[in-house]
């Protein structure tokens, strides 16, 4: 895409080089009329030259696309991918875990194709739970936003963000993976990055753990659910609720990965270091949303955060 201080936005690069070319060295050009051409000037460079350079896109096309239409489609998938990633990394985590074989547990790469695990996984009843939420979330915010209008992308990202955390990240992940051991092929996964997971629940060696996934299902998830709906509604008290619960996010997540990151714990050379990057995500979204919170507060306060007055 090249744009020029003359207006010349959204056309092709090898478009302007003719022209450009002619408005360096002016010269005489004639039009074609048949073989030779005649002497009927055609403005700044030969029509027949024009024509040969716009042979392989057309005028105003890309890959035989229209410009417009081909910008438009490319912005239209990244505004998607924008607000739905959350979706698409859940699906990620899907994955990686019907490809997850415990015959392999001990190999560095311990994945295999098998249509069976996923079929056990996306036929369960606790990935059901999830998943009908979670589609029933997304359809409500889709309506939510074309009957609100001109909603900011970032307000819908952070709503389907909350949502995906409610109904996977938190229940479908830890509660049911890690704390009740009822999801297939993510439970395996779970035991592999810490075998503390084997133990019973609340076991000295893995009540650390299981303190987190209790937070997580009765504090973390409700509130989740609180900030997807007041992010659908667009309410003015979004932003302190979100920094709230971004805390929360934050905390738990250290407390969950510090007591074995300071131990020196790695239990498998890949998915326990996996688990870690992953984890991370839980502190940098976080603290990224929270210091945009902190943006539209000072904004909606005229440049300065309320101060408490006694």
């Amino acid at each position: 895409m090249v744009t020029t201080s003359d207006g010349w936005a959204g056309r092709n690069a090898l478009e302007l080089l003719p022209e450009a070319f002619a408005r360096l060295v002016p010269a005489p050009d004639f039009k074609s009329g048949g073989d030779r051409g005649d002497t009927v000037p055609a403005g700044s460079i030969p029509v027949r030259f024009r024509q040969r350079v716009r042979l392989a896109d057309g005028p105003g096309t890309v890959g035989g696309v229209p410009e417009r239409r081909y910008g438009s489609q490319h912005m239209k998938i990244l505004r998607s991918l924008y607000v739905y990633w959350a979706v698409v990394f859940a699906a990620l985590t899907v994955v990686i875990a019907c490809l997850f074989d415990p015959e392999l547990s001990e190999s560095i790469l311990p994945f295999g194709l098998d249509g069976g695990r996923f079929a056990a996984m996306l036929t369960s009843l606790p990935f059901l739970v999830c998943l009908i939420p979670t589609v029933a979330g997304i359809a409500l915010a889709r309506r939510e936003w074309a009957s609100a209008g001109d909603v900011p992308l970032t307000d819908k990202m952070i709503a389907i963000w909350f949502l995906m955390n409610a109904t996977w990240y938190h229940i479908g992940c830890d509660a049911f993976s890690g704390l009740f051991q009822v999801m297939p092929g993510l439970t395996d996964a779970y035991i592999t990055m810490n075998p503390n997971h084997l133990e019973p629940m609340h076991h000295p060696a893995r009540v650390g753990l299981d303190a987190v996934y209790w937070f997580e299902l009765l504090v973390q998830m409700p509130l989740c659910y609180l900030a997807y709906w007041l992010y659908l509604k667009l309410a003015p008290s979004r932003h302190m609720v979100l920094a709230f619960v971004c805390g929360l996010h934050i905390t738990g997540t250290v407390a969950y990965y510090a007591p074995n990151f300071l131990l020196g714990h790695t239990f498998h050379p890949l998915m326990s270091n996996l688990d870690r990057v992953i984890g991370a995500l839980w502190i940098i979204i976080p603290a990224t949303l929270t210091w945009r919170a902190i943006g539209e507060l000072q904004k909606e306060q005229g440049g300065a955060l309320p101060v408490p007055v006694d």
